[in-house]
């Protein structure tokens, strides 16, 4: 998250977008959020509702519509980068038409098809990676598969490759292309990989 503290001056382009925040605490009435940018949320669980849940341990079987667990992945709109207590205020996010979903998924199915990029906008560090918003849907970036450089711009389009997806998990793993024929080596630093290719795979 140094890298983020580095760049404070991009968080103002995350207005508006949405994120993924993690689950570090629960009770019996409210979810304890780590927005990833050194700022923990407190939210209400009856606000809230599992449309919202991005990625989970257990694949997201729940045994009611309140039952939010540690290590859930949940979307939300950033309102306010920061309120006058020093919080960062969230909004639930609204119910993407089902239609949209469906365009979002084609499209994103489509590019990882024919290897073509998608334009997303880094958002947020998540445990491993990076969320990347992607016309409303929260994809994941690991650490290794993006740049120093894309994740600096926070908020900003930028075009990535489409290495996974899974849609009944809502599930999509991207590639920032600035790392083609690159990996990260043991000290974070780049290194060549003459041959190498993202593998593809779609369910």
């Amino acid at each position: 998250m140094q890298l983020y503290r580095r760049h404070n001056s991009s968080l103002k382009h995350l207005t508006g977008q949405v994120i993924g925040a993690k689950v570090f605490k629960t009770d019996r009435r409210f979810v304890f959020l780590d927005t990833g940018f050194n700022k923990y949320v407190k939210y209400a669980k009856k606000e809230l509702h599992l449309s919202q849940l991005v990625s989970s341990k257990d694949g997201g079987l729940r045994n009611s519509p309140e039952d939010f667990r540690v290590g859930d992945v949940l979307q939300f709109v950033v309102e306010e980068l920061e309120t006058p207590y020093g919080d960062m205020q969230l909004a639930v996010e609204r119910r993407i038409e089902k239609d949209k979903v469906a365009g979002v998924w084609g499209m994103v199915k489509e590019a990882m098809r024919s290897n073509k990029p998608v334009m997303g906008r880094v958002l947020n560090g998540v445990n491993g990676g990076y969320s990347v918003g992607v016309a409303g849907i929260v994809a994941f970036c690991p650490f290794s598969q993006m740049s120093f450089l894309t994740a600096s711009k926070v908020g900003m389009l930028q075009p990535f490759l489409v290495t996974s997806m899974n849609q009944a998990k809502r599930n999509i793993v991207l590639l920032d292309i600035n790392m083609l024929g690159k990996r990260r080596g043991p000290r974070g630093d780049l290194v060549s990989d003459q041959g190498h290719s993202p593998n593809r795979a779609a369910h």
